[in-house]
């Protein structure tokens, strides 16, 4: 069977534009070692493959005694590219040095199917070996609902420049989740339907401002989910950071119906209004946002969001919170409250109409 990955824009050794690094962590169940064309070691194994973010720098671990004699149990990458169906780490991808070390990877590629990690390939130069890392992943087997088809196909449209097609699908995922709310709950790629739902507020695909309250609302619900499955992700945090910026005129009527009527959170025993839904929505963003490395931030919108933030603890605007560590766990706490409260609505009721 053809193994259907994630597709992603070619961008070697980010010359197109940066690249959001992460590090992972692989819990692999088999691996194969290929040299020459045939598969030369195979076997299951249940071991893991560690990695830590140092700056750029990605550290590796691969602490597997099936594998001694093939890979160092320790190495890193400082270039990250992405390429089709991958994302690749790597030494020297255009060989400008030409130097290699013996069982040292040069090359780590990274398959991912509905967002979750389920391949990791090492290649070596010296000797020539390519050694695969496998987990056992239900994805595999499931059917892709329409919608996620749809949400996939949408960015991969418009990161290609093809505005028209992509708004197409963004409008088909809109109306199918309008008039069937209940398949969101049987969806596994989160990520893509959530940044479906923001490419939808980002190009406007409608006026009405409760359509929008939706396309805000149901955005900010996928990538909670997903970051429930992947909760260190920082790209998933960016992209909750950015629906509630771009969406924040229409969910703020969401966090005003969350936090007045069910009698969650510090404004509990008063009316809300529009003022105190944005000082939640504030706190959540800033929540994310300061888990989030300086070097990762990539975008100067989020680098002058985190100054502001700062700026705002100095000025004693959270009051009565007046330190980083407070506000983070005030807005965490938001975070978990919408979250279910969208949660039970959605998923449990079904109810879209907001």
């Amino acid at each position: 069977m053809a193994e259907n990955f994630d597709r992603f824009p070619s961008n070697l050794a980010e010359t197109q534009g940066p690249i959001l690094r992460e590090s992972f962590r692989f819990h692999y169940s088999r691996f194969e070692v290929w040299q020459g064309g045939n598969c030369i070691k195979s076997g299951d194994s249940k071991s893991i493959i560690e990695t830590t973010l140092t700056g750029k720098e990605l550290l590796v671990m691969v602490n597997d005694p099936l594998l001694h004699n093939h890979i160092k149990p320790r190495f890193s990458f400082g270039e990250i590219s992405t390429n089709i169906d991958r994302i690749m780490w790597s030494r020297d991808i255009f060989d400008s040095t030409g130097i290699t070390d013996h069982n040292r990877p040069d090359i780590c590629s990274l398959f991912f199917s509905g967002g979750i990690l389920t391949k990791v390939t090492f290649t070596i130069h010296d000797p020539n070996t390519l050694i695969e890392f496998y987990s056992d992943n239900p994805m595999e087997k499931r059917v892709v609902s329409d919608i996620e088809s749809w949400s996939k196909q949408a960015i991969q449209k418009l990161q290609q420049g093809q505005d028209s097609e992509g708004r197409s699908l963004l409008i088909n995922i809109f109306r199918s989740v309008q008039q069937n709310a209940g398949q969101l709950k049987e969806i596994e790629d989160y990520e893509s339907c959530g940044v479906a739902f923001l490419l939808m507020l980002n190009m406007r695909i409608s006026d009405d401002i409760d359509n929008l309250q939706m396309m805000s609302s149901v955005g900010y619900l996928c990538l909670s989910k997903a970051l429930e499955k992947q909760p260190e992700s920082n790209r998933l945090k960016l992209n909750r950071i950015l629906i509630l910026e771009v969406g924040s005129e229409s969910i703020c009527y969401t966090v005003m119906s969350a936090f007045g009527s069910t009698g969650l959170g510090f404004f509990s025993s008063m009316a809300m209004d529009p003022f105190k839904a944005r000082l939640i929505l504030t706190k959540m963003k800033f929540a994310d946002l300061m888990q989030i490395p300086i070097q990762n931030l990539q975008m100067d919108i989020f680098t002058q969001m985190k100054n502001e933030f700062v700026e705002k603890i100095r000025d004693e605007f959270f009051y009565p919170e007046k330190t980083i560590d407070e506000v983070t766990k005030s807005g965490y706490e938001y975070h978990k409250e919408l979250y279910e409260y969208l949660r039970i609505r959605v998923f449990h009721n079904e109810d879209v109409d907001f």
